[in-house]
């Protein structure tokens, strides 16, 4: 049950839609040490399902399920003075889009989903937490928004518990472990149905998932969201 070329990923990522080759550099490593010992390793029930049925002639496959401390990311973080730092009153929405911010993470389908919502909902600020090589071209673009900058640990969680809405456009994850994050913030989302929201998110009950690729859904369904604070309010219970 081990790999039969120098490169495994040239054996595995052909049973797999196009998003899954880009895994990150850890969980490669992870793939590549664990297959020195005859088994399989993966992060996600689809990588399953493509590995067992996809004529890959792999054996014994295991699923090493991923989690968050939910002690750390939770809505008791939730923080007014934050909010208030960010030209927010606590009844006013704030959308959040976190991660790497780079090309690849879809970050104009974000914008444009924003700028529908503040169509809806003017008072709603978009808040941006992380760093990378496409931060600068957006606040130049878009000075309007909030930068954060990156966040770690404890102050990443109350960023996260302190937003209302979380826009995930991404079609380029490995898993998307900020999507079992959100759910433990009680901060619902948008976001494709793949990886983490496809195994985790109850569409219409913890968030949105879109078909991949549908970017007027994306915007359609974010919008919806914005301007329903009780269907919010449902899910950011339904998360937890």
């Amino acid at each position: 049950s081990g790999f039969d070329t120098e490169d495994p990923w040239s054996v595995i990522l052909p049973h797999f839609f196009k998003p899954m080759a880009h895994f990150s550099e850890t969980d490669k490593l992870l793939l590549r040490q664990d297959s020195t010992n005859g088994k399989l390793v993966h992060i996600a029930k689809f990588c399953d399902l493509g590995l067992r049925e996809g004529g890959s002639g792999f054996r014994d496959v295991r699923l090493l399920p991923r989690g968050v401390d939910t002690g750390q990311f939770s809505p008791a973080r939730r923080d007014l003075a934050l909010r208030r730092a960010w030209g927010l009153a606590d009844e006013q929405l704030a959308v959040l889009c976190l991660g790497r911010m780079a090309p690849e993470k879809n970050l104009e389908l974000a914008v444009r989903s924003y700028r529908a919502i503040q169509r809806r909902v003017p008072g709603a600020r978009f808040v941006w937490v992380g760093d990378g090589p496409a931060l600068p071209a957006l606040k130049r673009e878009h000075p309007d928004f909030v930068y954060c900058g990156m966040r770690r640990d404890a102050d990443l969680a109350r960023h996260f518990a302190s937003t209302d809405l979380f826009l995930f456009p991404s079609l380029t994850e490995t898993f998307g472990n900020v999507t079992l994050e959100a759910l433990a913030s009680g901060v619902p989302l948008v976001a494709y149905d793949y990886g983490a929201a496809r195994e985790h998110v109850r569409d219409g009950v913890h968030g949105r998932t879109i078909g991949c690729g549908d970017a007027a859904a994306f915007v359609a369904a974010a919008v919806e969201l914005a301007d329903d604070a009780a269907a919010r309010q449902r899910m950011r219970a339904a998360g937890r």
